[in-house]
């Protein structure tokens, strides 16, 4: 996408891509270092302390990662690490560097730093981190320094480490510029010392054993609160919802040129996009240029998104890569069939015909043909209604609390 940068861009890039490579190389070297001269703590009353960061983008991370970890057994409390307010659910400790330290160091560092101190202080049995770049790999040598275990959830999948990060969501991978496989090897490297590695499907944990990493991978969907995430008797009043940020990887330019072309067969057709970011204002400028103004309604953050879920009868995600999506889960618990992209790990809960519809990515067509097919046969709705509720209960916190159990306590470690 876009024009070909320019050349102080690729100058940035390149000596981006050399400092990328240095750090990775020291990064390897000194986890391999501390495994040798750091012993692992022994645990000696059988119960397990869980330290980890991540950013939280919303409160439904909480209760999708940390409200299951938290109830295992064994475990005696999970820390969590946040730049911004979460919830705290039993077990759950939120906590949050001090202001003076996030001025002088900024966001990020402070997060970073905090996690060091409670990683020295608090002598966890277990150090995790969302997302590989940076959380997962501070995750892994904080959990060498301290003698602990070490697992990073990969949320986005392969595109943590696929090029060097360069189509991941950290903002240092992507500047990059071109694919680097010097950084992809050394970050598949570190990947292969963590203990655990937690992917949101199968798909993504087939990558990696077919990069030749041990098989460390456990395949845990994002939990959902089925109490909270369930159908309701609210009147329909959009035939299509979109639930996500407003960044350039989920494509929502798409959605909107699908929602055009099926307004044609379905004059009727309404939409709604729930969640905000800094796409938000040219994604509205552009609806409008397409005649679409009175169609797609913009309705920015909510929290009470399962009111929302409730009001629509189709979820869609056009996304050019996606892990295991939350949002789809939830939707699904909700009784909505889905029209996705066939991306990631998004097939192992959608079964074309039967819950939804996979669609190939950036598709416009193909994204209009399967809004149409799904909204026009009100029986085939309901049919794929119930088997989407059905297979979201696979992903509850009750069906994902043993899972962690595996990852927190050490089953299968190497």
């Amino acid at each position: 996408m876009g024009s070909e940068p320019g050349v102080g861009v690729r100058v940035r890039g390149w000596l981006l891509r050399w400092i990328l490579r240095g750090a990775l190389l020291v990064y390897l070297a000194s986890i391999r270092a501390l495994s040798r001269v750091v012993r692992r703590k022994a645990r000696v009353d059988g119960r397990v302390r869980v330290l980890v960061t991540g950013k939280f983008p919303s409160n439904t991370w909480v209760g999708a990662f940390l409200r299951p970890m938290a109830a295992v057994g064994q475990c005696e409390g999970v820390w969590a690490v946040s730049a911004y307010p979460i919830p705290e659910p039993p077990g759950v400790h939120a906590v949050y560097a001090p202001r003076w330290l996030t001025r002088v160091c900024g966001q990020a560092a402070a997060r970073l730093l905090m996690m060091t101190w409670l990683a020295l202080r608090l002598r966890p049995d277990v150090i995790g981190g969302f997302h590989l770049l940076i959380n997962g790999l501070a995750a892994g040598f904080l959990a060498r320094l301290a003698g602990a275990r070490a697992f990073y959830v990969s949320v986005g999948g392969p595109t943590d480490c696929v090029d060097g990060g360069l189509h991941g969501e950290n903002a240092v991978f992507r500047r990059i510029v071109r694919p680097d496989g010097v950084i992809e090897r050394r970050l598949l490297s570190a990947i292969g010392r963590f203990d655990a590695v937690v992917t949101m499907g199968a798909k993504a944990a087939e990558f990696y054993r077919g990069r030749g990493l041990a098989d460390v991978f456990h395949v845990i969907p994002g939990a959902i609160d089925a109490a909270r995430f369930s159908p309701g008797s609210a009147a329909k009043e959009f035939d299509l919802i979109l639930v996500g940020r407003l960044v350039e990887v989920k494509r929502i330019d798409v959605f909107l040129e699908a929602v055009r072309l099926a307004s044609q067969n379905r004059p009727t057709l309404t939409a709604v996009v729930v969640g905000d970011g800094p796409l938000r204002a040219s994604l509205q400028e552009r609806a409008e240029a397409l005649g679409l103004a009175d169609r797609v309604r913009f309705a920015g953050q909510q929290s009470a998104v399962e009111d929302w879920y409730r009001r629509s009868r189709v979820f869609v995600l056009t996304s050019d890569s996606e892990g295991l999506s939350l949002a789809m889960l939830e939707a699904m618990a909700c009784g909505l069939p889905v029209v996705v992209s066939d991306v990631g790990d998004l097939g192992d809960m959608v079964e074309g015909g039967v819950t939804g519809e996979l669609v190939p990515r950036r598709d416009v067509g193909a994204f209009a043909g399967a809004f149409v097919s799904v909204l026009s046969d009100e029986r085939r709705w309901r049919s794929m209604s119930e088997a989407a509720r059905s297979l979201a209960q696979r992903a509850t916190v009750e069906a994902s609390t043993p899972r962690w159990e595996k990852v927190i306590c050490g089953s299968g470690e190497r």
